[in-house]
């Protein structure tokens, strides 16, 4: 449903930051694909989000929330609502106790800058997540992570808006974390985490970040993507991996292409479109359901195609 002006209006109003119409989500995204919402904004506080989210509940307006854009692909024909953006909720504290440093972060902060924080005031753990380049709080919904360590093993509380604005703090065990999620309150989502690291030596911090970067350079880096397209299918099987011995490297429509250096990267050559690229993702996944593997997604795929 498009909102109508009146909604519009009030959406305004209460946003207290940036409002678009007709927004191509092309740009707020990292695969620099998708149509246009309807209506974008940035609030600019956790009120202003509350007292929106309640407003939009209310009158039945469709809304979906996204943080950095880095794992999701809109589809072509965008999305009929509104898409809030949480980039301007990044405030952050660092409390030094005397074991443990404690991060707490609105949910826009981005993933790399916290970790540059932590890694900073010397705590341990999170250099291992270095270059995921999401927000903090689109990155615990997922739990993001590496091969060996996961977001969440961090988290020891969370605080989570739901529909109609109402807030409420869960706990590490609440969130019931699993491999690349954990379970939010339906329509509910992240407004602040509470991350909780061991102290550590300088030398293992630095250890773990030159690792990480190791691992990193072997993603693609000169064309958009939305990171790992895939989950691994199990414990010890790696999507990339069976994606390049299935010989789909380089696999490609239209605009979308499985990197060469990445099998679990569809990267945008820079006229993909979100129909190219799930025809890829549909390939893929046949190719390997001969194989008696089922290949679930780690991205999200949100909207509508085009008309």
């Amino acid at each position: 449903m498009t909102p109508a002006k009146r909604h519009i209006d009030r959406i305004t109003e209460l946003t207290q930051g940036k409002v678009l119409t007709d927004a191509p989500l092309s740009r707020y995204t990292t695969f620099r694909i998708g149509g246009p919402a309807d209506v974008l904004v940035e609030p600019r506080s956790p009120v202003a989000l509350g007292e929106l989210r309640a407003y939009l509940t209310e009158w039945e307006v469709p809304h979906l929330i996204v943080g950095a854009g880095s794992n999701i692909l809109f589809r072509d024909g965008g999305y009929r609502g509104v898409v809030i953006r949480t980039n301007e909720l990044d405030g952050l504290i660092v409390v030094e106790e005397s074991n443990t440093i404690r991060i707490v972060a609105q949910a826009g902060t981005p993933l790399p800058f916290v970790i540059r924080v932590a890694g900073k005031a010397g705590g341990l753990g999170l250099e291992e997540l270095w270059g995921i380049p999401g927000s903090l709080g689109g990155s615990v919904a997922v739990n993001a992570g590496s091969a060996r360590v996961a977001l969440c093993d961090f988290v020891h509380e969370a605080r989570v808006m739901d529909p109609t604005g109402t807030e409420c703090t869960l706990t590490h065990s609440q969130l019931n974390c699993s491999y690349r999620s954990l379970a939010l309150p339906e329509g509910s989502m992240i407004t602040s985490v509470d991350l909780r690291l061991e102290r550590g030596p300088a030398l293992s911090i630095q250890a773990g970040l030159d690792a990480a970067r190791a691992r990193k350079a072997a993603q693609p880096h000169n064309a958009p993507s939305a990171g790992c397209v895939f989950k691994n299918p199990r414990s010890g099987l790696s999507a990339g991996k069976l994606i390049d011995e299935a010989g789909l490297k380089g696999f490609g429509v239209g605009g979308a292409q499985v990197s060469q250096s990445h099998g679990n990267f569809i990267i945008n050559k820079g006229d993909a479109t979100a129909t190219d690229v799930l025809a890829v993702i549909t390939r893929i996944r046949e190719r390997l359901q001969q194989d008696g593997i089922s290949l679930a997604l780690e991205i999200q795929i949100l909207g509508e195609d085009r008309s």
